[in-house]
């Protein structure tokens, strides 16, 4: 019996893969990673650090010690005409006489600002000195929310289809991000974060899983390989919006951003439902009502998709002889028919669901030892690059006295890790792809630590600039690495399983993203700690990638049953290779 990733495959090359319905829906569901990224990132410009020193006193009455005797004096108005300063700190008012520190408190009177108060929500809410940490409360609640929406509904996605969840999660992301724009209080913005957390990883997840079940099995980088650009491109994006908006309130910023999802409001209509989805779980008519939409739009023969695609691999050989005969007749009557619409009016065929109930439960990442070893491998992946990306972009100086300029830079290191993303994923594959550059990544930041610890390097000429440029360069093998990883952990699982596997690897980077701001404070304990832990954890994941099978060139599997054949295939290939080479 031919494999159904290779039916599928054969489907989609007959109405031809890149066909105007392809890029149509390719456009549709590649837009969402502008919002994505600009909401996860807003933080750095709306939640920037403002200057600030604690506002001027009207009075000060302070007591002080005077021949044995204490008397409260108003140092404001220095009415005793004491020699005595005032001065106003950033989270402090000290009174010195001379250099010596005669009395010091909090900021009595509130702060004020080199710039207008609501040019960020750092500065309107007074998040400074005592409550500075809970400007990155914020950032903390939406990994939290991303940790929850990937977990929950890429769930959904497998259970309730790839579109209605993915259109939910868009909308109620365009809607809670013009809510945080009329946030009354931090306690409202931070709990609205943690909802963009959530609908972003819904909307990013679900829509690169209906970019990958589109596609063939030799075309399906190209939704990575476009993202790789499509992501940093955002990021500039954000910051232009930024730089456009600095002179207003941070609030226009934030509408905005919100602005760039208003699309979603008509997307309903333009994206369709994952064909292999409807199919894995026997959506026959819905199917073939997609299916003949695509053919007509990129004008094929529609009879020739169909016939691919009801060929029995599919689903025939597992019907009860009865159904099988009900769906021969409608068969009959779609070939037959005088209109060119096939008749799909009619109910699903009720095709027994057993088989995609079981792979829906929880149970087989547990019980099934492929998808556990899958699982658990991929995790840590997700972690190891989640945690090394940001950590590097949290423990590196700004690289320029400008703001903007500097953000605007930093993001440019990432469009030729794209570049070199794009060239090669298809030429060596993505185990070599993840091998390579994790390789390059640990010993970059190794040869970095120890560039910027070592004594023996104080007498290298120009250390600073070689430790920027190795550092630049671990930055982009990283980023390289974490781009393949989006590729390849969804092409591992099955069909029902792919985006719910793919939400767990993910929730398990959201737990890399939350750990990566503490990078900074160990940093300030033990200089050359987190190089030291970025350069073990990228150099572990080149060991374990060796237990997972190579996806290029591969189809995606549909069923649990196809996975495990696939894996048990490629382990004995390995072994009779080792076997033979031991031989000789």
């Amino acid at each position: 019996m031919m494999d159904q990733g290779v039916v599928m495959d054969e489907v989609f090359l007959s109405i031809g893969w890149w066909g105007r319905y392809q890029r149509i829906q390719f456009l549709m569901t590649m837009l969402p990673v502008l919002a994505c990224a600009v909401h996860v990132m807003s933080v750095v410009f709306i939640g920037r650090a403002v200057q600030h020193t604690c506002s001027p006193l009207t009075s000060l009455n302070i007591t002080l010690e005077d021949g044995g005797q204490t008397t409260d004096y108003d140092v404001i108005l220095n009415s005793r005409n004491l020699s005595l300063n005032v001065t106003y700190g950033a989270c402090s008012v000290d009174v010195t006489n001379g250099s010596h520190v005669v009395y010091s408190s909090t900021c009595l009177n509130g702060y004020q600002y080199a710039e207008p108060r609501d040019r960020s929500f750092v500065s309107e809410w007074d998040l400074v000195c005592e409550g500075e940490s809970l400007s990155d409360v914020s950032q903390t609640l939406l990994s939290l929310g991303q940790m929850a929406g990937a977990l929950i509904f890429t769930a959904l996605a497998d259970v309730y289809g790839r579109k209605p969840t993915y259109m939910i999660t868009h909308l109620l992301l365009f809607a809670v991000a013009v809510g945080i724009a009329f946030s009354p209080s931090f306690i409202v913005f931070a709990v609205l974060r943690f909802l963009i957390g959530a609908f972003q990883q819904g909307t990013g997840l679900i829509s690169n899983v209906l970019l990958l079940e589109m596609l063939p099995t030799q075309q399906r980088a190209l939704p990575s390989q476009v993202g790789s650009y499509v992501w940093p491109g955002s990021l500039l994006v954000l910051c232009l919006c930024a730089y456009v908006t600095k002179d207003v309130s941070w609030q226009y910023t934030e509408l905005l951003l919100a602005g760039l999802s208003i699309y979603v409001l008509f997307q309903w209509w333009i994206t369709d439902e994952s064909i292999r989805w409807l199919l894995a779980n026997n959506k026959l008519a819905t199917a073939e009502k997609i299916l003949y939409k695509a053919t007509k739009s990129n004008k094929v023969d529609f009879n020739k998709a169909l016939e691919l695609m009801r060929s029995g691999d599919l689903r025939m050989s597992t019907l009860p002889t009865e159904l099988k005969v009900q769906d021969s007749v409608r068969q009959t009557q779609v070939h037959d028919s005088d209109r060119n619409m096939p008749d799909v009016s009619s109910s699903e065929v009720p095709v027994p669901s057993a088989p995609a109930s079981e792979e829906l439960r929880f149970s087989a990442f547990v019980r099934n030892k492929n998808i556990f070893v899958i699982t658990a491998i991929s995790c840590y992946m997700w972690f190891a690059d989640s945690l090394t990306y940001y950590g590097l972009l949290m423990t590196s100086t700004s690289l320029t006295d400008d703001f903007y300029l500097g953000f605007f830079v930093n993001v440019l290191v990432e469009l030729p890790a794209a570049f070199a993303f794009g060239v090669l994923i298809n030429r060596i594959g993505r185990k070599k792809c993840i091998f390579i550059f994790h390789v390059i990544a640990g010993f970059s930041l190794l040869t970095s630590e120890v560039l910027s610890n070592a004594p023996f390097a104080e007498a290298i000429p120009g250390r600073k600039w070689i430790i920027m440029g190795v550092s630049l360069l671990g930055k982009f093998g990283i980023s390289v690495g974490f781009g393949t990883l989006f590729l390849y952990s969804p092409e591992l699982y099955p069909t029902n399983l792919r985006n719910s596997g793919f939400g767990i690897s993910s929730m398990a980077a959201r737990v890399g993203g939350m750990v990566a701001p503490y990078s900074r404070t160990f940093a300030r304990h033990v200089a050359w700690g987190p190089g030291a832990v970025f350069t073990c954890l990228c150099l572990l994941v080149p060991v374990l990638i060796g237990f997972l099978p190579e996806t290029h060139g591969h189809e995606l599997p549909q069923t649990i049953a196809d996975m495990d054949k696939w894996i048990d295939s490629t382990r004995r290939k390995r072994s009779k290779k080792d076997r033979h080479g031991q031989i000789h």
